[in-house]
């Protein structure tokens, strides 16, 4: 069994954009990743912060549930008046979209820096 990452999310805010950085490489229906998604939806709920950058680049399995909690997450930032994005997609993260029609709902780009350029 792999150990979790010291920092599964890092934070960084380039002006009014909030970059989340997942550095876990897999996100599965459990204990670690509900922990992730909950400090990524009280980002969502609970500051000011509208415009955020979510980097998935070190994702390499997604876990259907996981992917459920993704689509929440971008359901309650679209009520909260946010928009997120998403950007350094993996080749499977991409299909993961792909197959499930979520490529046309989660807006990505190549690098970080794309990402929040797209908000200006």
């Amino acid at each position: 069994m792999s150990t979790p990452p010291d920092r599964p999310l890092d934070r960084k805010d380039v002006g009014p954009v909030t970059v989340m950085r997942i550095n876990a490489p897999m996100l599965r229906g459990d204990q670690d990743s509900d922990e992730l998604f909950d400090r990524l939806v009280d980002l969502v709920e609970n500051t000011d912060r509208r415009k955020i950058v979510l980097d998935v680049g070190a994702i390499q399995y997604f876990a259907s549930a996981a992917l459920g909690k993704l689509v929440s997450l971008n359901r309650k930032a679209r009520q909260a008046e946010a928009r997120m994005v998403l950007c350094n997609v993996t080749p499977t993260v991409a299909r993961i979209l792909e197959v499930t029609h979520l490529a046309d709902v989660l807006v990505s780009y190549n690098d970080e820096d794309e990402a929040v350029r797209s908000f200006s």
